[in-house]
């Protein structure tokens, strides 16, 4: 029993070796890769305004033929002339009503896309040592086969077996 014992050991920490000299591999994962296309449309709409103009007003008396009234919005003429009165009204050229128009129409599209477990495979710059290229090529079973030599060779100088 206790020879069992000792081979199950062995065997044990030489597969334990062997495992702990296996090359490791760090794949670069992405997990999650979102990609957002945003689109936005904005549209002119021709809509009519109305506007209150402030409100002003001028008198004015004369005896002369001719008179003329201004305000912020118009100017008129009035004049008598032969017995006829002749009256126009025309709007201000200077005036410019200041019109606060808010008016916002825009459509917004999102569009989202998710990808999950894709692998990447990244290149290395470095070349392989001489040692890690005997390594891969078949040093792990004589690394192993060292291994047990030695720990035989222990075992028998200790006249265990």
């Amino acid at each position: 029993m206790e020879k069992y014992v000792k081979l199950l050991t062995l065997l044990s920490t030489i597969l334990l070796i062997i495992s702990g000299c296996s090359p490791k591999i760090y794949p670069v994962q992405r997990d999650t890769v979102t990609q957002v296309r945003t689109e936005i449309v904005e549209r002119l709409v021709r809509d009519t305004v109305e506007v209150t103009l402030p409100q002003d007003s001028v008198h004015v008396q004369t005896r002369d033929t001719m008179s003329v009234l201004r305000i912020k919005t118009a100017i008129s003429e009035a004049s008598v002339s032969g017995g006829v009165l002749t009256h126009s009204l025309y709007s201000n050229p200077a005036y410019k009503p200041e019109i606060e128009v808010i008016y916002k129409d825009r459509v917004e599209y999102r569009d989202t896309v998710i990808r999950t477990g894709s692998t990447e495979v990244v290149e290395v710059e470095r070349e392989l040592s001489g040692w890690q290229k005997a390594m891969m090529s078949g040093g792990y079973i004589l690394l192993g086969a060292a291994v047990l030599l030695v720990v035989l060779g222990i075992l028998k100088w200790r006249k265990v077996i």
